[in-house]
């Protein structure tokens, strides 16, 4: 059993109409009930830049801190970098964002703090009047920060869905997933998931 409170901020300065940077400062407290518990503290620059009406940029850079804890002693404090780009682009009905982040997790399926490297892909796009589509991918790798054994976990997700709206107050959507898992050590085990949704909005 465990719990986790996230909490993230910022402060920025729009030094032109196109560009902004400042701080950020972001932390994570996690609490399992094996008595292990960890703190992460993260903070660095910010910056956002308008390259054209349709293309954007979002970027942070810093560092992350986190302390675990043991029986309520502290036990290890790790140091590992912090950070983010995402670039979108929106035209009339079109949808595109992609982003990678690397960051550093407390617990977790490891036990130990973690460092994770991610990469997302979204498209979406209203091809029609009352139609529209959408695909997704993911791709994760989590390694443990455990001094005494190599162990990670990496993960591949893809998605794809369309969308039809038959009313004005409802849409109807059908969706596939594809995920898959490798282990790379004694934790976890290699895995494949598939799933279909059909839902409705109203």
């Amino acid at each position: 059993d465990s719990q986790v409170f996230t909490g993230d901020t910022s402060l920025s300065y729009r030094f032109t109409p196109l560009f902004s940077s400042g701080l950020f400062i972001n932390t994570s407290h996690n609490t399992f009930e094996s008595g292990r518990d960890s703190r992460v503290y993260a903070g660095g620059l910010t910056a956002s830049y308008m390259i054209s009406p349709a293309f954007s940029v979002n970027a942070r850079a810093g560092a992350s801190r986190a302390q675990e804890y043991g029986s309520g002693n502290l036990e290890r404090i790790t140091w590992s970098p912090y950070g983010s780009l995402y670039i979108g682009y929106s035209r009339e009905t079109f949808r595109a964002g992609l982003s990678g982040t690397i960051n550093q997790s407390g617990g977790g399926s490891f036990g130990y703090s973690t460092q994770t490297e991610s990469v997302i892909l979204n498209l979406s796009d209203q091809f029609a009047a009352r139609w529209s589509g959408d695909i997704s991918g993911t791709y994760q790798k989590s390694k443990s920060l455990d001094p005494t054994g190599s162990q990670s976990l990496e993960s591949a997700t893809g998605t794809a869905g369309i969308q039809y709206r038959p009313w004005e107050w409802a849409t109807l959507r059908l969706s596939g997933t594809a995920y898959q898992q490798w282990s790379r050590g004694t934790v976890g085990a290699d895995l494949n998931r598939y799933s279909a949704l059909l839902g409705i909005t109203i």
